[in-house]
């Protein structure tokens, strides 16, 4: 397994910060641990706690162990980790502390019961919800001088989503959509077999008495009507 330090110094290039430079280091020893504790030239550490429960702590499964409990675990680039952190636990890697380890089956369990059971540290920050603008659906002001030539957009009064949807919530509309939908293709069967069974193949002796004689069906544009003649005589 490299040692970070000597790691470190091959990644010297290639980095325009030295922030950047210790945590691409920590982010690469970490990931070439996982290589090499698992086997699996494709594993790759990750820095989200579902993320990180699915694709590391459940798939292989492998377990972090050593992260200081008063470091968050957060992705590396985020304002909770800043440069002293990353070098402590670059440090805590090269002692041996940091380290990947095969978790027992009570943790296993603990995990797919929720995903925080298997985050290194216990400190966990809130996800970020991105709701988009506050005045969605609103008049902006717009640069022009001239009202009449460019006049306002009108105002969106009709209905509106909400600003965060779970995914439960999601689920019962599909669902209740897919209940509808199969209301209504139910209704239209029925309604079809209802009609065609009005007629019946004894009460209908020919479709002139039914449909009438007009209703033949008109040829198409560019189609000779059926010639009326049925042979020719020399």
């Amino acid at each position: 397994m490299p040692r970070a330090s000597h790691l470190r110094d091959a990644m010297g290039e290639g980095y325009a910060t030295r922030a950047g430079r210790e945590r691409g280091t920590l982010r690469a020893v970490l990931s070439d641990g996982l290589v090499a504790f698992t086997g699996d030239p494709r594993a790759t550490m990750r820095w989200t706690v579902d993320r990180f429960c699915n694709d590391v702590f459940l798939r292989y499964p492998a377990k972090l162990v050593g992260w200081p409990p008063r470091i968050p675990f957060a992705n590396l680039s985020s304002l909770s980790m800043p440069t002293s952190t990353v070098n402590t636990l670059l440090r805590l890697w090269e002692k041996g502390i940091l380290r990947w380890e095969a978790p027992t089956s009570d943790e296993l369990a603990a995990a797919k019961e929720d995903a925080k059971n298997a985050a290194p540290s216990p400190l966990i920050p809130d996800r970020t919800v991105r709701c988009g603008r506050n005045d969605i659906g609103k008049r902006r002001k717009r640069p022009t001088v001239d009202s009449v030539r460019f006049p306002p957009r009108y105002t969106r009064d009709g209905p509106k989503s909400l600003r965060r949807t779970e995914d439960e919530s999601e689920d019962e509309i599909e669902d209740e959509v897919s209940v509808r939908a199969s209301g209504r293709a139910g209704q239209c069967s029925s309604a079809s077999l209802d009609s065609m069974s009005r007629y019946d193949n004894d009460e209908i002796e020919d479709a002139d008495s039914v449909w009438g004689t007009s209703s033949r069906r008109r040829p198409l544009s560019g189609m000779l009507e059926e010639d009326p003649i049925d042979y020719f005589t020399d």
